[in-house]
């Protein structure tokens, strides 16, 4: 083993070389201390291929040694959320860092904005090329993300929010709604009697949204996506004023809600919501 450094600051890089061959060779290094590794003779012996199965390695290593959590970024990672501070994407991370350090700005920092799309684009570039380290994403790109050598998932919002959550509301002014009363009752009915269908076929759902969207994604994929427990069409609305209570205490929202259907029209009044 060997170790290159200039001792005459303390803020110089420190480089481990010397007999690295696999990921966990690697990953020794960094928890010496090493800022960056070089691999010269088995690059040699083996070709540039090795670069990529060390990578590999050196993910499983992370994975199998816990390196999972938000506790593990550090200042040279950038978390891609479509909106900095602003998104619902962004607004959970914040909530997950209040619940972990009790700051909900200490990641704010690293959050860069960029389209979901975008950011498994991104992503897909690997690690150690990628622009961005991590993705605060919604189906179908969280799945699209996760097929990407190495990456896995961190938390969720079922995790941050203590349960299943409204993401998704169909939103109508009062001004409209008195403006046209006939239209927003259709709507609303509307909304019910889709959900009411995608429910009763997900396939049928999963074939339509690819439709619409050219989305790459399989039917199967889709479907699967649709299954998973924490997905469901509803009009139940849930966790809102465990959000707003958030919102109050970060001073994003000034107005403390003594229910969650004071944000509602009537028509979302006769559900079992939170």
């Amino acid at each position: 083993m060997g170790a290159w450094t200039n001792a005459s600051t303390i803020n110089d890089q420190l480089s481990g070389l010397g007999g690295i061959e696999t990921g966990e060779d690697a990953a020794q290094f960094i928890l010496l201390g090493a800022d960056t590794v070089q691999v010269c003779t088995y690059v040699m012996k083996v070709g540039y291929r090795c670069i990529h199965d060390m990578v590999k390695e050196l993910s499983a290593f992370m994975d199998r040694h816990g390196f999972k959590t938000l506790a593990d970024f550090t200042d040279t990672d950038r978390i891609a959320v479509p909106t900095v501070k602003l998104s619902f994407n962004a607004m959970m991370l914040q909530m997950a860092a209040e619940r972990l350090w009790n700051d909900p700005h200490r990641l704010d920092h690293l959050t860069v904005s960029l389209g979901h799309p975008d950011a498994v684009t991104a992503l897909s570039a690997g690690y150690g090329k990628a622009t961005i380290t991590a993705h605060i994403g919604v189906q179908p790109f969280t799945d699209r993300g996760l097929k990407i050598a190495g990456a896995h998932v961190i938390t969720d919002s079922r995790t941050v929010f203590g349960g299943p959550l409204t993401q998704i509301v169909l939103l109508a002014s009062r001004r409209t709604k008195e403006k046209d009363p006939a239209l927003f009752n259709a709507v609303a009915a509307a909304l019910g009697e889709a959900i009411r269908v995608a429910n009763a076929d997900k396939r049928a759902a999963a074939a339509l949204w690819k439709e619409v969207h050219k989305a790459p994604d399989s039917v199967d994929e889709l479907v699967a996506q649709l299954d998973d427990p924490g997905f469901e069409f509803t009009a139940r609305p849930q966790r809102i004023g465990h959000f707003a209570a958030f919102l109050n205490r970060i001073g994003t929202m000034k107005a403390k809600l003594a229910s969650w259907k004071e944000l509602f029209w009537e028509t979302a009044h006769q559900q079992d919501g939170d």
